[in-house]
C-alpha cells in the first residue's frame, strides 16, 4: 500500500490556526483534520485554564478520529504555543500517534519555539522536518502568507 502524500492536522482555540490550515489545504490539496480538546478553552477562563494545564505539561483528552497519521508520508501539525508549550490536546495527540515525517507550523504571542521542539521529540520520538514559527501579530498582516508559501515549497 502506498502512502498518501500529506495530511494537515490543526488545533485552534481562536480560529487563527484553522485559517492557516484551510489556506494550506488550498495550496497542497490534501485533507485536513481538527484536534478538538475535551476542555473548552474559550474566553478568559479558558485562556487561564489552558495556560495552567500547559505549564504543568498535562495532556488532556481530545477527539481526533478522521485519519491515521501513519498512513501519510508527511503530517503538517498546526498549533498554538501556550506559555512556551503546546496545548494539552496537541501534546496528547503527539504522544498517541506515530508519524513517518512531521512538519510544524506554530503560532505564538511570546516565543517558546525551542521548548516545543524538545517537547515534540520527547512525546513523539521524532524530530520535526520542516518548521515555521509565526508571531501572533503576523497573522493580522498578509506577510505570513509569504512565509507559508515558502514553507509549502519545502514539503
Amino acid at each position: 500500500m502506498s502512502l498518501a502524500k500529506a495530511l494537515i492536522v490543526y488545533y485552534s482555540r481562536t480560529g487563527n490556526n484553522k485559517k492557516i490550515a484551510l489556506n494550506l489545504k488550498r495550496k497542497l490539496r490534501c485533507p485536513t483534520a481538527e484536534i478538538v480538546g475535551a476542555y473548552n478553552f474559550n474566553g478568559a477562563w479558558g485562556y487561564f485554564l489552558g495556560g495552567m494545564l500547559s505549564t504543568l505539561k498535562i495532556r488532556s483528552n481530545y477527539q481526533y478520529i478522521k485519519y491515521n497519521p501513519k498512513n501519510y508520508q508527511s503530517v503538517i501539525l498546526i498549533s498554538p504555543i501556550w506559555v512556551g508549550i503546546f496545548p494539552p490536546p496537541v501534546r496528547n495527540f503527539l504522544k498517541n500517534n506515530k508519524f513517518n515525517k512531521l512538519n510544524l507550523i506554530a503560532v505564538s504571542g511570546a516565543g517558546g519555539e525551542q521548548l516545543c521542539l524538545k517537547d515534540i521529540k520527547r512525546l513523539s520520538k521524532i524530530s520535526v522536518s520542516q518548521k515555521l514559527f509565526l508571531a501572533q501579530k503576523e497573522l493580522k498582516t498578509k506577510f505570513y502568507l509569504k512565509k507559508l508559501s515558502s514553507f509549502t515549497k519545502e514539503i
